[in-house]
């Protein structure tokens, strides 16, 4: 068990953090969780987490196995495709690429 003894603020889709000169953008990207949501920081570094897989310099679901809701995740990706001016796409297990339009473009 874990004991909050901070305030806490609920974020939701579309909010935007500030810290200092940096804004993130909260993006809801529901499938590998209920909750599980995409950072873009800067307009321009996006953090997707458990959302894809960068497989061969292209975007795909993450993997269908580990998803809670695999349509969902599908949806999510198709969410983000729509993000432009991307110069780097962060994921939690497979890596990094800056090549956001080249990796996106089936979904677009």
């Amino acid at each position: 068990p874990v004991e909050i003894t901070q305030p806490m603020t609920i974020i939701k889709d579309g909010d935007i953090i500030e810290v200092g000169s940096i804004k993130v953008e909260v993006i809801a990207t529901p499938g590998h969780t209920p909750g599980h949501v995409s950072y873009l920081i800067n307009h321009e570094v996006l953090c997707t987490g458990d959302t894809l897989n960068i497989e061969n310099g292209k975007v795909k679901p993450f993997y269908k196995f580990w998803n809670m809701d695999h349509e969902m995740d599908i949806k999510s990706v198709k969410k983000l495709a729509k993000f432009e001016n991307v110069s780097t796409l962060c994921t939690a297990h497979t890596g990094w690429i800056k090549d956001w339009d080249n990796a996106i473009a089936e979904w677009r």
